[in-house]
């Protein structure tokens, strides 16, 4: 074999051996194998918290899917690519799916923010503070808001409640002791119960007042025309 040949093979051998090096460094690196604590160290797939005990008193709910990113040297983070990169076997543990009470786990503590970034800012809190890997927020399925109780009677109003539903006792003795007594009997000195109806503008009154009680205590009242 010539010089030239061995030369020209010599440098086929080599340029092959970069090339292949080159691929070989582009291959996704894949884990088929884990020990148990090295797939429980990794964040829970999946993780709902109860959806009734949340809306209850009204908090709110939010069910979504988040990606997960940290930097190329987070050894956990480049455990959970290989793992996810087997996806013939495997879930893609880099992608988690959260329902979360966010009104228990992240209350407000400043402006109101819409649900879903609301939802996003508490997922990602989490995960950086247990793993160190920011969570972003890629599918929401929906957010959900309990409906509150309304807020208890004040004493304005409890007062007030009192005095209208005597009010309107009263007129309904006086309106049926008028309808079903005789004359005589409504003549009778012993029979009190009668004068009821002697309420200068009792009935009307009630039939043509419309009482307003504010959330503050302050009671109104507007005469109809």
């Amino acid at each position: 074999m010539s010089p030239c040949v061995r030369v020209l093979l010599a440098l086929c051998l080599v340029g092959y051996g970069y090339a292949d090096s080159g691929d070989n460094s582009t291959t996704p690196n894949v884990i088929y194998d884990l020990t148990d604590e090295q797939y429980y160290a990794m964040p829970r797939l999946f993780s709902l918290d109860d959806y009734m005990s949340c809306l209850a008193p009204g908090g709110v709910y939010c069910l979504g899917s988040f990606e997960l990113a940290a930097p190329f040297d987070h050894h956990l983070f480049q455990t959970m690519k290989g793992w996810s990169n087997n996806w013939v076997d495997n879930f893609n543990h880099t992608r988690l799916h959260r329902g979360v009470c966010v009104s228990r786990h992240c209350p407000h503590t400043g402006n109101e923010e819409p649900p879903e970034e609301w939802f996003e800012s508490c997922v990602n809190a989490s995960t950086i503070s247990t793993y160190n890997i920011s969570a972003r927020l890629y599918q929401l399925e929906y957010c959900r808001r309990g409906i509150t109780d309304p807020p208890p009677l004040t004493n304005n109003q409890r007062a007030f409640a009192a005095v209208f539903a005597t009010l309107i006792a009263l007129a309904a003795i006086s309106t049926c002791l008028d309808l079903t007594l005789t004359d005589d009997a409504k003549k009778g000195k012993r029979f009190y119960l009668s004068h009821f109806k002697r309420i200068p503008g009792l009935d009307a009154l009630l039939v043509n007042t419309t009482v307003v009680a504010g959330s503050d205590g302050t009671i109104t009242t507007d005469q109809l025309s």
